[in-house]
């Protein structure tokens, strides 16, 4: 209670009628007690600016620790909420992602040095992927994850020239009835690079039916063959779109057997023997 009213309707009251109720009450306050003491009072208009402030100031201290003053029953309910902030809560592990047991030293450090004979392997230069054999690392196909590529045979790259510049496109559809996300593996080689994926949508996954656009460029330094590959990974598992870039061998039609008919012993005959080019372009 303030003055005879409720905490609740002082704490509504503007602030210059509580100071102004503040104000009397001091003075009225300091009459009394110098009254008591024999000593005549000052009015409050007769006292200096600063000491009128200060009073100010300590009567609107006084008055905000009042109104910080909680009932017992609210103070009940503030505690049960501090207490419930500091409730650990246990969670069901989601089945969805098996437990792992934790890797020790030895573990780590024979799959770093299996890494590193991994990218040691290369046809052309082009480092070749090693297939997992575990259950969280297996390969699947693309239909098993829920997904259509097309191409449907990988990438292939047959017309290029040391140096240049290729890109081609691939599509990740979405063959499931509900809503799909992936996740890209770029490939090892130097010579292939894709690009990030490319969704309908802002909310990055697939609905049933939709496809994910993603472009690979290819940058080859010889007329050799190249072979790779990009993974994605799905909630279903994980399977790989193959790279390649393979020029058309030539192919030369000639006879097994060369005839010139007779010759005599010291003397020379020529004969011109046509080739034809069935395959691809030579250098």
């Amino acid at each position: 209670m303030l003055w005879g009213l409720p905490l609740a309707v002082a704490c509504s009251v503007p602030q210059h009628w509580l100071c102004h109720k503040l104000l009397s009450r001091e003075a009225g306050r300091l009459d009394l007690s110098s009254s008591k003491q024999g000593v005549k009072s000052t009015p409050w208009s007769q006292l200096p600016a600063e000491e009128v402030q200060q009073k100010i100031a300590a009567a609107t201290t006084r008055y905000k620790a009042m109104c910080a003053v909680m009932t017992p029953g609210q103070r009940e309910i503030e505690e049960q909420i501090i207490k419930g902030m500091y409730h650990r809560l246990s969670f069901l592990r989601n089945p969805r992602y098996a437990a792992t047991q934790p890797q020790t030293a030895m573990q780590l450090s024979l799959q770093g040095s299996q890494k590193g004979h991994r990218h040691k392997q290369h046809k052309h230069s082009s480092p070749t992927r090693s297939r997992t054999t575990g259950a969280a690392g297996a390969y699947i196909s693309p239909l098993q994850a829920g997904f259509s590529a097309t191409p449907a045979d990988g990438v292939l790259f047959d017309s290029y020239e040391p140096g240049g510049v290729y890109y081609q496109t691939v599509q990740l559809q979405n063959v499931t009835n509900v809503m799909k996300g992936l996740r890209l593996l770029p490939p090892a080689s130097r010579y292939f690079q894709i690009s990030l994926p490319r969704y309908p949508s802002a909310a990055n996954e697939l609905a049933p039916g939709m496809s994910a656009e993603l472009s690979v460029c290819f940058t080859p330094d010889s007329l050799g063959d190249y072979e790779d590959g990009f993974t994605v990974e799905t909630l279903a598992g994980r399977f790989e779109v193959p790279l390649r870039g393979s020029r058309p061998h030539p192919v030369l039609s000639q006879p097994e057997v060369l005839q010139v008919g007779d010759v005599l012993v010291g003397n020379s005959r020529s004969r011109t023997v046509e080739f034809t080019n069935k395959g691809g372009e030579g250098r």
